[in-house]
């Protein structure tokens, strides 16, 4: 059975790397791990990991007229795009990612290929036993410096959400592709409620409802199709965060529950924060220090 450690990492894609980047530096304290050309035709990226809180994000411009990631930025404007999952056995998780109604897409490396959206309900999933050596997940550091004083340091990095026509299936397939569970699910929500939630061993996958038109949308510019919509990170504070944020021009536009969504103007992708994790979250309880 495959056997998922994580996430690796979300990823954001725009057209402009320094924008992606420098919001994350500067609000959030992110970490460049690396930043690499990749000519490619099937990357066609600018870009790479960098480390915010815990976890990390992929962040990409497009690098050539073939680029993938120019296609999804002209077509969808950018933001998320997909996540990508750790596994300690590609070839395991491939066996059963597509015995179980899947189709490998691109297979960039040996160790890393993504599966068709169309067998995930939309979602754009990548699957990797890739180890970098800038990861700290493996003992190291980050060769760049940390950003100094960043407006509200990420602490975790919480959850991922997404919009799909119907959370609850999506969340049942989901946890059975990448062997987790479903943390929540409740039939009949809207598009500003958490129709479910899946573990993502390290972190929560948030899914609600694909809204039927843009005014059902509170989280920001609304999604038409079923993708990747936004994050959630963990601060020490929240008062304090959003404090600190509104005095450089971030404000809180809405509410998730006890998340706080930040105006997705001053993000590179729709980004919400909270200081307490989410009752099912698979970390809730084992470890106090934050």
């Amino acid at each position: 059975m495959s056997h998922i450690d994580g996430l690796w990492h979300s990823t954001i894609m725009g057209a402009d790397y320094d924008r992606l980047l420098q919001p994350l530096q500067d609000l959030f304290g992110a970490v460049v791990m690396h930043d690499h050309h990749m000519e490619r035709p099937e990357v066609g990226r600018r870009g790479g990991m960098i480390w915010v809180g815990d976890n990390s994000i992929e962040i990409g411009a497009p690098v050539g007229d073939q680029s993938p990631v120019r296609k999804f930025v002209e077509r969808l404007g950018g933001g998320m795009h997909s996540i990508a999952l750790r596994t300690s056995d590609i070839e395991a998780t491939r066996d059963w990612v597509l015995g179980h109604d899947m189709e490998e897409g691109v297979r960039i490396a040996d160790s890393v290929f993504f599966s068709r959206s169309e067998g995930s309900h939309g979602l754009l999933l990548e699957w990797s036993a890739m180890r970098t050596d800038d990861d700290p997940r493996f003992g190291f550091e980050p060769p760049y410096p940390k950003p100094e004083d960043p407006v509200a340091p990420a602490l975790r990095y919480g959850f991922v959400s997404a919009a799909v026509v119907d959370p609850v299936a999506a969340a049942e397939k989901l946890a059975v592709i990448m062997d987790t569970e479903v943390l929540r699910s409740v039939p009949g929500t809207g598009p500003g409620e958490i129709g479910a939630m899946v573990s993502l061993v390290d972190c929560v996958l948030v899914l609600h409802t694909l809204p039927a038109s843009p005014e059902d949308w509170p989280w920001g510019p609304a999604p038409t199709r079923p993708r990747f919509t936004g994050q959630g990170l963990q601060v020490e504070d929240l008062p304090k965060a959003l404090a600190a944020l509104e005095a450089v021009g971030v404000r809180a536009v809405a509410e998730l529950e006890h998340a706080v969504l930040l105006d997705p103007a001053g993000t590179p992708a729709p980004t919400f924060l909270f200081d307490e994790l989410f009752d099912e979250d698979p970390r809730r309880g084992a470890d106090t220090s934050v």
